[in-house]
């Protein structure tokens, strides 16, 4: 089970990290909506 849970917290900093250092997503407000939408995906995930 922890392993399960540690998968899912490191693709999920793999996502945050992916999407905050490519630049697609200029804009502050739009990446804190889309690292929103991870963590609630994520968050579902362990539950």
């Amino acid at each position: 089970m922890e392993h399960i849970i540690q998968q899912i917290t490191v693709e999920l900093v793999r996502k945050i990290t992916e999407k905050a250092y490519s630049g697609r997503i200029s804009d502050v407000d739009a990446l804190a909506s889309s690292v929103l939408q991870d963590c609630k995906q994520a968050s579902a995930s362990i539950i």
